[in-house]
């Protein structure tokens, strides 16, 4: 009798092996499959492309059974955002902040906030700074242009 199926009971008398509900399952080092799974990842083949060859039907294993591996370069996806991220690092490495660079790049805060934030944050504004800014005004900060002027309603509604 396979001892390995069986779990211990601790009494205060003495311990017992009761059978266990669910046998030991194949471990990634245990499984046949895993020394051709890796090998068919480092051939350079997808995971569905292994799965399909060694007719596994579980995702689960076959994860287990590859966990490690590194995925080749070709399954890997290129980023729509790929330039504007290393513009955004560039930017923030010469000291932006997030709000300048959301404006010259045209993306949220949140995006840029996810790919800067392992960078150290700009030097915090000198008073001075910070009173010059008040005095121009938040629309001349943040734009190249002049501030929009104010413009009264046009009276071609309702009379």
């Amino acid at each position: 009798m396979n001892r390995s199926h069986f779990r211990p009971i601790r009494t205060p008398a003495r311990a017992t092996l009761i059978p266990c509900r669910t046998p030991a399952r194949n471990t990634p080092t245990t499984s046949p499959y895993a020394p051709q799974a890796i090998a068919l990842r480092r051939a350079g083949l997808s995971r569905r492309q292994i799965r399909d060859r060694l007719h596994l039907h579980n995702n689960d294993i076959l994860n287990r059974l590859l966990e490690g591996v590194p995925a080749p370069d070709w399954t890997r996806r290129p980023n729509a955002k790929d330039d504007l991220r290393a513009r955004a690092r560039e930017l923030r490495k010469q000291g932006l902040t997030y709000d300048r660079i959301q404006v010259e790049l045209g993306c949220s805060k949140s995006l840029i906030s996810l790919w800067v934030r392992d960078l150290p944050k700009p030097p915090a504004r000198t008073r001075e700074e910070a009173s010059a800014i008040a005095r121009r005004g938040c629309a001349s900060t943040y734009t190249s242009t002049s501030p929009p002027t104010w413009r009264p309603p046009s009276n071609s509604g309702p009379t």
